[in-house]
């Protein structure tokens, strides 16, 4: 069935291993910008700081309504969002940045990999739910992904 197969695609997902960035980051004019929405500091910073070691320009919110108020003021050629956060979820957050049109790859993580998430992250336009805690291999591999389109 569907949710299945989405459950399935997910597991797959998680556990391929690639540990480097085939995309390099170097290679273009502008540096690449990631955004990091997630209302844990702990999780928000490490993320942060493996991206930065790749040469990947992160900057971090604690909610969707902070991460809006930056994609309003800067540029972001891709966002990792929270699906659970107080305020907005990342399914939400997502809906309001293509009502604004802004041009950035969205990934969504989640520690509930329910088929309701699934089925609400699909029906938003997400391809790609990174579980926690996240495989850093899988994660530089999406972001490989997203970078190269």
């Amino acid at each position: 069935s569907q949710p299945e197969e989405k459950l399935r695609y997910l597991r797959d997902d998680a556990e391929r291993d690639d540990n480097t960035l085939r995309f390099d980051p170097s290679t273009r004019e502008e540096p690449v910008r990631a955004l990091i929405v997630d209302d844990e500091d702990v999780l928000r910073s490490t993320l942060a700081r493996v991206l930065r070691q790749r040469g990947i320009v992160a900057e971090t919110a604690e909610n969707g309504f902070t991460a809006l108020d930056m994609l309003e003021r800067s540029s972001f050629d891709v966002v990792l969002v929270d699906v659970r956060m107080p305020g907005m979820t990342g399914p939400q957050f997502l809906q309001r940045v293509k009502s604004a049109g802004y041009p950035v790859e969205v990934l969504l993580m989640t520690a509930f990999a329910s088929e309701d998430v699934l089925d609400e992250a699909g029906r938003t336009g997400v391809m790609r739910v990174l579980p926690k805690p996240l495989p850093m291999e899988r994660l530089l591999s999406l972001l490989d992904d997203a970078l190269a389109n």
